[in-house]
């Protein structure tokens, strides 16, 4: 049997996290994005959702890794990663194979 996840959706740690993540928050906000701090799964994954210009965004993943990982594993050093929530009320992008679009075809 598989040991359920402990998830907090408040208490010190989510207010520490919380706290941590408005040092980020306007440097993604000068972007057109924001991040929200959704739960805390163990006492050591911090799990956020994206929204705005991050949604879909290429560089997201920079964001979340150099930006709010490397951010929370400084300042909460219980955080040791950072996972992403999907923003529903966004459809996702449709998926288009790069070759597809290539003016050669490989042989």
């Amino acid at each position: 049997m598989e040991d359920e996840a402990l998830i907090e959706t408040s208490g010190p740690l989510f207010d520490r996290v919380e706290e941590a993540l408005e040092r980020v928050r306007p440097h993604i906000q000068a972007d057109g994005g924001d991040v929200r701090l959704v739960e805390i799964e163990d006492s050591s994954i911090a799990i956020v959702q994206l929204s705005g210009a991050c949604v879909g965004c290429p560089m997201s993943e920079i964001t979340i890794r150099h930006g709010i990982e490397a951010t929370l594993r400084v300042l909460v050093p219980e955080i040791m990663g950072v996972d992403v929530m999907p923003d529903e009320s966004v459809p996702a992008r449709a998926f288009v194979d790069v070759l597809d679009r290539a003016s050669f075809k490989p042989l």
